[in-house]
């Protein structure tokens, strides 16, 4: 993980995909077609393809929305591939972590206040609630809001206005992302991240 103020957090917001929730879409396409095919939809060098509008879908776009939008671009044959996995999204929905139920039963003992990032769609965040029923330890979802011309294409990230609507002081909170690049950016944007690794880690840093 990387190095963070020693001084404890007085709250933390853990993205709800590949952190609090292990998020596997390809798992889903895979029920379905062949690993070529699955590899071609999440093809991180379309640039409307699956990132593009898993942003929308953090941004608020409602299921409809993205499947017009994505059948229009890509035709009827690959926009299936979208229906079938907006339709079977739970599918994809994995597993916690080893070791984040407990991490999440000790941080709200300890008085930490934790809120979810909604690094995906409203409709996942209210799955992944449905599943796992420690997900109710958190406060409200802090909501995606995009930010011109800093975020790069694949990061999604908490601005500091969204934290001070949750009433939170970003100087004192920690953003937990699973991803590098959504670090990085936070971290210029003078937030305090960390690379999720593992639960004991996540323990540490959280308790200075």
């Amino acid at each position: 993980m990387r190095n963070v103020s020693d001084s404890p957090p007085s709250a933390v917001v853990l993205d709800y995909a590949d952190v609090l929730v292990d998020w596997r879409p390809e798992r889903v396409v895979g029920l379905f077609y062949p690993p070529g095919v699955t590899a071609m939809f999440f093809d991180a060098a379309d640039p409307h393809g699956y990132d593009h509008y898993r942003r929308r879908a953090a941004e608020g776009w409602d299921d409809g929305r993205i499947l017009d939008a994505y059948t229009a671009e890509h035709g009827p044959a690959v926009g299936w591939i979208m229906h079938l996995l907006l339709e079977h999204r739970a599918l994809g929905l994995y597993d916690m972590p080893d070791g984040m139920p407990s991490l999440l039963r000790e941080l709200a003992h300890s008085g930490i206040d934790m809120h979810g990032f909604a690094n995906c769609s409203r409709r996942a965040v209210a799955l992944m609630h449905a599943k796992y029923p420690w997900l109710d330890l958190l406060g409200d979802a802090v909501a995606y809001a995009p930010t011109t011309g800093v975020e790069g294409p694949r990061a999604l990230i908490p601005s500091a206005d969204a934290l001070a609507r949750h009433g939170l002081d970003p100087a004192t909170t920690l953003y937990v992302t699973h991803d590098d690049d959504a670090a990085r950016t936070a971290t210029r944007q003078g937030l305090r991240a960390i690379r999720f690794d593992t639960a004991d880690g996540l323990r540490t840093v959280a308790s200075g």
